[in-house]
């Protein structure tokens, strides 16, 4: 009788490190898609602290009775990763002030073109509030 020897042949061997190498392909694909999750997360958050800085200055003004947004400009430059020092920034950033009466709409805008919802490669979070009514005289 002949014996058969007993072990892997090197087809099974190959099928085996095909399989073991789609799925390390799978955890990679995996983890570059929760970076990008966790990234887009971050410039949301910056975002959202940027709006509502805006809001509490328009707040402000609104207390002083100055309705104007003179503040605007180098506030926004100020954020712009253009900087040499930036602290909190987004890239080529743009802050919208819009509405009238008690109503404002800030609608933060920075340029991104990684992620699906990206509209011609920028983001926008809108961000609404009510501020104080202007004083009559």
């Amino acid at each position: 009788m002949s014996r058969r020897c007993a072990g892997f042949s090197l087809l099974e061997t190959l099928i085996a490190l095909l399989v073991l190498s789609i799925g390390a392909l799978g955890n990679v694909a995996l983890q570059l898609h929760a970076l990008q999750a966790t990234h887009s997360a971050y410039q949301r958050t910056l975002a959202s602290l940027i709006a509502a800085d805006a809001g509490e200055r328009l707040w402000q003004s609104a207390a002083g009775g100055d309705t104007g947004l003179g503040w605007l400009d180098d506030w926004v430059q100020r954020r712009d990763c253009a900087q040499a020092d930036p602290h909190v920034c987004l890239p080529e950033l743009e802050v919208r002030i819009s509405g009238g009466g008690t109503g404002r709409v800030i609608s933060v805008s920075w340029a991104e073109e990684r992620f699906a919802d990206a509209e011609h490669g920028r983001v926008q979070l809108d961000y609404a509030i009510q501020v104080p009514q202007e004083p009559t005289s």
